[in-house]
């Protein structure tokens, strides 16, 4: 069995392969390690991998490397949006505001931060660490909400400002947050990979080192012709570059959303061993794994992959340019 959930989200839903395993995912924002690399297609890899973990609810947000805005402040009294009031702060991208006399269930739209809990009601690695920044970038200023189309969860999707800042992007910057590729924001993942590389907030070390050194070989997001008509020709690919086995039981890949995280069977990824993915269906082995979907998972247009140990804890990732 494959399920699939999310760091963000506490959704599972049953996939075909092997039955078993139901372990804790990466509350998508990580913590990092070593190395697992971002590239574009067509580009030479360059490793780097980040650690996520679980975090008790006192932790304290740990300091991150600077790094430059994710975009221009814009000028004063050019801010969109209305003024608004912080009623409530569920997590690192999500809310409730008090608009026009309302309280409105709000989620940032062009990011993605971990959930506080995971689906057994454990602390995710970086939920706390999330909120809290996400706190203190709210403190900055007064607030005002530029918004106004729902999500499936009836959540009003739109952008928030603090004073003249996109919290989005501080968000980003600060690395307690994934940008995401759909939003069509390069600047924000820009700011991603920035964060990333010097390993701030989720990229860094918060939740302690992954339980293996894998990495992300090859990846094939855009199979010739349809994805659709040709979804075991979309693929991606786990190394084990060290002496000793993984027992893949528990891991996860995903990407930057909530809709896409998949657990992996209990295979072992013999060492020096390469494991493919597929997001179409087909028979498990120990060389090919199939995800047994019915649409592509991996998009033509920008996209983050994701690795992640049993305990949330992101081992590899890699950002592929559209």
């Amino acid at each position: 069995m494959v399920t699939r959930s999310g760091p963000y989200s506490v959704r599972v839903l049953r996939v075909r392969l092997a039955a078993g395993a139901a372990s804790a995912l990466l509350a998508v924002a990580g913590c990092t390690s070593s190395t697992v690399g971002s590239t574009a297609p067509g580009s030479t890899p360059t490793d780097s991998s980040t650690a996520v973990g679980s975090t008790a609810d006192s932790a304290a947000v740990p300091a991150t490397t600077a790094a430059a805005p994710a975009t221009a402040p814009p000028a004063p009294g050019e801010v969109p949006g209305e003024t608004v009031e912080l009623e409530r702060l569920i997590d690192g991208d999500s809310m409730e505001l008090r608009i026009d006399g309302e309280t409105v269930e709000v989620r940032l739209r062009g990011i993605n931060a971990p959930e506080l809990r995971l689906v057994g009601g454990e602390a995710s690695c970086n939920g706390r660490e999330a909120r809290a920044a996400m706190e203190a970038v709210l403190a900055a200023g007064d607030l005002r909400f530029d918004g106004g189309e729902t999500d499936r969860f009836d959540r009003v999707l739109g952008d928030l400002y603090a004073g003249a800042r996109a919290v989005d992007g501080a968000m980003v910057t600060q690395g307690w947050a994934l940008a995401l590729w759909s939003a069509g924001d390069p600047a924000l993942v820009a700011a991603m990979e920035d964060a990333a590389a010097a390993g701030a907030g989720l990229w860094g070390p918060t939740c302690g080192e992954p339980a293996a050194a894998v990495e992300i070989g090859d990846v094939q997001p855009d199979p010739k012709g349809r994805d659709e008509d040709h979804l075991n020709d979309e693929w991606i690919e786990i190394t084990n570059p060290a002496d000793a086995a993984v027992d893949l039981a528990g891991w996860s890949v995903a990407d930057e959303t909530t809709s896409n995280r998949f657990e992996l069977p209990p295979l072992v990824l013999k060492a020096g061993a390469t494991l493919r993915i597929h997001t179409g269906s087909g028979s498990d082995s120990a060389t090919d794994v199939y995800l047994d979907q019915r649409d592509p998972v991996w998009s033509n247009s920008g996209e983050t992959v994701l690795v992640a140990d049993p305990a949330g804890v992101i081992a590899a990732h890699r950002f592929l340019a559209g």
